[in-house]
């Protein structure tokens, strides 16, 4: 089937042609990088200076990020450090986090990350 483009109309609802499309430029959108590249090396190393106490993100995220960083923070330690996706975590390290949405904020769909760090590569060997 061959399509006429001087043709680029099609009957509308209300009985009117309108055209199938129109030209236009994409909105400028500011796509983010990987999450928080330079703020999660942060937070993971103010989280070691404390071992075994708990953090939570200062940040709001989507409930599908959220999860997919407390998930990798998770299996950090299985894991080869070029396939994890947060920045600043060590090749050996263990990690305990939970997300979910934090009663100081309203917003149901806010979602929190808490994370503490467990122990490194040398104690887990030991």
């Amino acid at each position: 089937m061959q399509f006429d483009v001087s043709d680029s109309s099609v009957l509308g609802v209300s009985g009117v042609f309108v055209p199938v499309a129109v030209e236009s430029l994409p909105p400028k959108v500011c796509r983010s990088r990987r999450v928080g590249l330079g703020v999660w090396s942060a937070r993971l190393a103010l989280a070691r200076s404390k071992p075994g106490v708990w953090f939570r993100t200062s940040t709001p995220m989507t409930r599908s990020t959220a999860s997919q960083v407390a998930s990798d923070l998770r299996c950090s330690f299985r894991r080869r450090l070029g396939s994890i996706r947060v920045s600043g975590v060590l090749a050996g390290e263990r990690w305990e986090a939970e997300y979910g949405n934090d009663l100081s904020d309203s917003d149901l769909s806010h979602f929190y990350v808490w994370f503490r760090f467990v122990s490194d590569s040398d104690e887990v060997s030991q």
